[in-house]
């Protein structure tokens, strides 16, 4: 027996509760110009839109460590993003360090966004299934260099956008109004913690003069 047909009206205020929820979290997103501030979390340049977060508008700021729907989307199309980015590096990477750097990337994130998405679903928060036009130009810029300065470019854009990570997820552990996503982001930094060393290793191989072994 199906559930709407034995309970109907508990079964359209549910869905109507749903509905409610997307659109407020749209609503939220939209007004505070999150895809922006998401995309800046991970940016280099530090210019225009790719300010840091201590440039943004505090209410954005508070929203993505204090929202659950807004820190859940966030990291949805940041996730997407860097895999994508991964799989660049994998496949372009000129030293062996960025390509693993990269692989790892996929692997890990691949993961991570799985997670991120039960937890959304738990949660009643829909998750955009595709990138935005300012995510997918960040992965576009990527793929416009190609040897040692792809993997410059690469390797800088991770360690800066973990370390900006790591803050902002202890931020999120601590400040988060859902327990479920305060334990998300704690059982995350740890990964990102890896990943940064990774980058941070990877950065000192890329630099390595000619000839020289690794650790040199």
């Amino acid at each position: 027996m199906k559930e709407s047909s034995a309970f109907p009206e508990e079964t359209c205020t549910i869905k109507n509760s749903m509905k409610s929820k997307i659109a407020q979290t749209a609503a939220i997103l939209a007004g505070a110009g999150l895809l922006f501030s998401a995309a800046a979390l991970f940016a280099t340049d530090g210019t225009g839109p790719n300010q840091p977060p201590s440039s943004q508008p505090a209410a954005i700021n508070d929203l993505e460590n204090t929202d659950p729907a807004v820190f859940l989307t966030s990291v949805n199309n940041i996730n997407k993003t860097k895999i994508e980015m991964g799989r660049l590096a994998n496949e372009r990477g000129q030293s062996s360090s960025v390509r693993k750097l990269g692989a790892r990337m996929v692997h890990d994130l691949t993961i991570l966004e799985n997670k991120t998405k039960i937890l959304a679903s738990t949660e009643g928060i829909l998750l955009p299934n595709g990138l935005d036009d300012r995510h997918q130009a960040m992965i576009d810029e990527l793929a416009t260099y190609s040897g040692a300065a792809f993997d410059r470019h690469y390797v800088e854009d991770q360690i800066k956008g973990h370390r900006k990570a790591i803050s902002w997820f202890q931020q999120v552990a601590a400040e988060n109004h859902d327990r479920s996503v305060r334990d998300f982001a704690a059982n995350t930094i740890p990964v990102l913690q890896q990943h940064l060393e990774l980058a941070e290793k990877a950065s000192k191989n890329i630099k390595q003069p000619p000839g020289a072994s690794p650790g040199q």
